[in-house]
Parts: structure tokens; sequence; C-alpha cells
């Protein structure tokens, strides 16, 4: 950036503190909900947990199953040159995620017979649908979740993933891309709640 030098007050690690551990966590299913739900503004995540399972049993959270082959592409950035005497300033522009449904949901067992044979394909299509008016929530494996305040698209295929025994059946399979403007996962996204901790069912 072009300024003056300031001096800065600056942050330290902590004393006594137990360095050289690891985070180990995994993405694992998406939640959405209306845009238009209005949640609390805290960093408190039994506060903001309670806040989501009001929301989930009012039937305003939609949650869908596991997923697999999460990816995180790098992000692009957008660079605007300020001054000739500087570099060009980078933002970030967007970033995608891309991961596949393998799930089949059958709920025309339920009786009496009110549902659908592919009735994950009727809820892919909904998201598809109603993208606009959603907003996402990141889940990983431990039930932690991420809210996520970036404006998104989303898309889905269907294809087939080939058996690796010749003639063997092929397993479907739900392609999809979520493209968010920014960082949907930067370093102020932190964990908003816990899933588990807020007695919040997961599919």
């Amino acid at each position: 950036m072009i300024c003056s030098c300031v001096p800065t007050e600056l942050i330290t690690i902590p004393e006594g503190l137990c360095l050289g551990q690891i985070r180990q966590t995994t993405p694992s299913r998406w939640a959405f909900y209306n845009c238009d739900t209005e949640l609390p503004t805290t960093n408190d995540p039994a506060v903001m947990g309670a806040a989501i399972k009001a929301i989930y049993d009012a039937g305003g959270l939609m949650i869908t199953p596991e997923l697999t082959l999460f990816n995180f592409a790098d992000p692009t950035y957008d660079e605007i040159q300020v001054s000739d005497c500087n570099t060009p300033l980078q933002i970030v522009a967007t970033r995608e995620i891309t991961y596949e449904d393998r799930n089949k949901i059958d709920t025309s067992t339920i009786s009496p017979f009110t549902g659908s044979k592919y009735f994950d394909y009727v809820l892919s299509q909904f998201i598809v649908d109603n993208q606009a008016n959603l907003k996402p929530i990141l889940i990983y494996c431990n039930g932690d979740a991420k809210i996520i305040n970036k404006k998104f698209t989303i898309r889905g295929i269907l294809n087939y993933l080939r058996s690796g025994q010749a003639g063997g059946p092929s397993t479907e399979i739900k392609q999809w891309r979520i493209n968010f403007q920014g960082d949907p996962i930067d370093f102020n996204t932190l964990v908003s709640f816990n899933l588990i901790d807020s007695n919040i069912p997961m599919p």
C-alpha cells in the first residue's frame, strides 16, 4: 500500500505455549439457510449455536449429506496499478471449491408414499434454483461450522464413475462447483459454532 510509515503495535506469541502442534480437520458437507435470516453478532460459539439450533428447529436450515473430494482452488486476484512507483495492489477476486456428492436419497419408502426415489435430484435442483436466496455454512467432520458471508454461484452436473472391473456397473455421482466472491475461508472466517455441541443432527 502507498502510505507513510506508521509505527504499529505488534502482537507476539505468549510465552509458555506448547508449539509444534497442527490442526487437522476435514470439510464434509454444506448447510444452507435463507438470506433474510438474522443471526446474532457474536464470537461466542454457544450463542451462535443456540441461534442456529432455533433456526433448524423452525425448518430454516438445510443440511446436505456427507460429500467427498473437496478441493479448494487457489484464489484468483485482481491487480490494480495505483502508481508506477509501486507494485500493483492485489485483491482476492474469487475462489472456487469443487466436491462430489455420491449419495442416493430415496424417500419413496416413507409410508404413506409422498416421497421420491430421486430425492437427491430434487435437493440438488433446489439448491441450483434457489442459490440467490441462500447463504452457505461449511461443515467439517467433527461438527465445526463456518458461516460464510460471501456471494457465490453454484452449479452441479450428473456424471458417472466407471468401475475398476471390466463390465462392472458405474457409480452415479453429482459433481459440484461453488465459486465465491473473495476467499470464503480467509483468516477472518473462524469456526462459528459446532453442530454436535448445538444438538443439531447431521444427515
